[in-house]
C-alpha cells in the first residue's frame, strides 16, 4: 500500500502520488528529425538519446536559477537497460549511459541512475517516461521525504486458536513534495 500511495496516490487516503502532483514539471522529449518524428529512444539515435539526458538536466539547473543540480535519474528498467547496453556508435567502446556519465556536470555515477519498475508507463498517455531528481537543496534540505509519524511496528507474536499472528502498527501520511521544482518527469520515451 505505501509504494503505490507514494507513486500514484491514493484517493481514499487523500494522499497525491509523485505523478499526480500538479506541482510537479511534466516535459515531453522532443522529436527529431532523424527519428522520424518519434520520441521514442529505440528510434533515435545514441546523440539524441544523450541529447535528451542533457537538455533534461540542464533544463532543471536553468528553470530553477542553479539551485537545483540535478542527482539522480530514474529510468523504467527497459530503458535503463537500453542506455547501459546500447553502444554510443558503432566506432565506439562506450555506451550511451558511460558516455552520458563521463560528460554530464551534474550525473556523474551509475548508482545515481536507477532502473525503477514503478515508473513504466507513467508518463503522460501511458507513455514511458524518465524522472530527474535533485535530492536535497544547496543548504541540505530534503527536496522530497516519506511522512511516516509512526513507523511501522511489530508487536509480540499472538496465538488465537491454532493461528499464529503478529499484529502491527504504523501510520502513514504519505509523500511531501516540499520543493517541487527539484524534480522533472520527461516522457514520451
Amino acid at each position: 500500500y505505501v509504494n503505490d500511495a507514494i507513486w500514484y496516490g491514493d484517493a481514499a487516503g487523500s494522499f497525491v502520488g509523485l505523478f499526480g502532483n500538479a506541482f510537479i514539471a511534466h516535459n515531453p522529449v522532443p522529436a527529431t528529425a532523424q527519428a522520424g518524428a518519434s520520441t521514442k529512444w529505440i528510434n533515435k539515435t545514441p546523440d539524441e538519446v544523450i541529447a535528451d539526458l542533457n537538455n533534461a538536466c540542464g533544463a532543471m539547473f536553468a528553470a530553477t536559477k542553479k539551485i537545483h543540480r540535478p542527482e539522480e535519474l530514474w529510468l523504467p528498467v527497459l530503458e535503463w537497460n537500453y542506455i547501459r547496453s546500447t553502444p554510443r556508435s558503432p566506432q565506439s567502446d562506450t555506451t550511451i549511459l558511460e558516455y552520458f556519465l563521463k560528460n554530464n556536470e551534474f550525473i556523474t555515477d551509475k548508482p545515481k541512475v536507477k532502473p525503477l519498475n514503478a515508473i513504466a508507463a507513467q508518463g503522460n498517455g501511458g507513455s514511458e517516461c524518465f524522472i530527474i531528481l535533485a535530492k536535497t537543496t544547496p543548504e541540505g534540505t530534503q527536496t522530497i521525504r516519506l511522512r511516516e509519524p509512526l513507523p511501522l511496528q511489530f508487536l509480540p507474536v499472538q496465538l488465537h486458536g491454532l493461528v499464529y499472528q503478529v499484529p502491527g502498527r504504523g501510520r502513514f501520511a504519505g509523500l511531501e513534495v516540499t520543493y517541487p521544482r527539484a524534480i522533472d518527469i520527461w516522457y514520451g520515451i
